[in-house]
């Protein structure tokens, strides 16, 4: 039968600033796509304060320190309920500093994973501290990756998480509408050049000057959209994947995995980079 995975995108409209009500508003989608028997629900970025940062300002390191442990809990309640893995997106503090990140909980509901974005957009590098690590995580039903929105305008990215052994990447993201094209680029760029499958969810809504367009998508390893939602609606999509056909795909001789792992990324991508800062 194969490796087969069912993933869930919720694409979200949040309430800037309201924490309950958008931790309530995942909580929701979290549930419908455990009875839909999704495997994992992908959840955007900063979900839970909004994404406008010079609307937020300060008050999204407030958001940050007063409601990172009830966010946790909330998903690590939602997940186990739902039997669910969760990737969502989030402010977290840790040592003063504050990261643009997203939180992985398993179907137990412990939060097993973080991921800190790297490449930092617009305004927020006056909010956030820049992340410098890929990992990658294991899960039952395959090696995971996560790449957060500007994250994914950089193959260098996306290639070293899949020598790394990265099987899916997750994307949560809060794109805007001016650059719609670089959406769908990036997103089937990512996954074509790597034989993989990414996952990318976007935020819907209008904050003023800032629109939020959806989109959101799924690729397969070869190169084609599986699942496409619609423009500015909140709505969850669901889609199953085959992790097999991905590997099979790796291995074909036109792949030269042998030349992609001899020539692999050294250290830090955002080196490779560094130039565009």
């Amino acid at each position: 039968m194969g490796r087969k995975a069912r993933i869930a995108l919720a694409q979200f409209g949040a309430k800037l600033g309201d924490v309950e009500a958008n931790i309530k508003n995942a909580e929701s989608l979290v549930a419908q796509a455990a009875a839909a028997g999704a495997d994992v629900v992908l959840l955007p970025e900063l979900c839970f304060s909004g994404y406008q940062l010079q609307m937020l300002g300060e008050k999204v390191h407030s958001i940050g320190d007063e409601w990172t442990k009830r966010i946790d809990a909330a998903m690590g309640k939602a997940a186990a309920a739902g039997k669910i893995y969760i990737v969502a997106g989030l402010c977290v503090p840790e040592n003063g500093r504050y990261y643009n990140a997203a939180h992985l909980y398993d179907r137990k509901g412990q939060c097993v994973g973080e991921y800190h974005k790297a490449f930092s957009f617009g305004a927020e590098d006056n909010f956030f501290t820049k992340g410098d690590a890929f990992p990658v995580f294991d899960t039952d039903f395959g090696r995971i990756g996560i790449l957060i929105c500007y994250d994914i305008g950089f193959p260098e990215t996306a290639r070293y998480l899949c020598m790394a052994g990265a099987e899916i990447i997750f994307i949560p993201a809060a794109w805007r509408i001016e650059d719609e094209h670089a959406w769908h680029l990036n997103v089937g760029s990512r996954e074509l050049e790597n034989q993989v499958y990414t996952i990318a969810v976007n935020h819907v809504g209008t904050f003023g000057k800032l629109h939020l367009f959806g989109k959101s998508q799924i690729c397969g390893p070869d190169g084609h959209p599986m699942l496409q939602l619609g423009y500015d609606e909140q709505m969850l999509g669901i889609c199953d994947v085959d992790l097999d056909k991905a590997t099979q795909m790796r291995r074909q001789p036109g792949y030269r995995v042998d030349l992609l792992a001899s020539s692999a990324i050294q250290g830090d991508p955002r080196e490779l980079c560094k130039d565009l800062d």
